[in-house]
């Protein structure tokens, strides 16, 4: 099975879960951003597929 790699991106005012499949959900912080990504992964996990999330640091939580 291929690799699903999962990117936070900053996107105007908010955040992004970017992924193969990815939609136009525009996360107003990056920690809602999170919780978005981790549905995504859930369904990843359940077919057996390898992850990579690559979230970007910054100065804080809810940034």
């Amino acid at each position: 099975m291929e690799k699903l790699t999962i990117e936070i991106i900053a996107k105007g005012e908010g955040w992004i879960v970017q992924h193969a499949e990815a939609n136009e959900v525009v996360y107003l912080t990056k920690e809602s951003a999170f919780q978005g990504a981790i549905a995504v992964i859930d369904t990843a996990m359940a077919e057996g597929r390898a992850i990579e999330l690559r979230i970007p640091g910054g100065p804080g939580r809810f940034d």
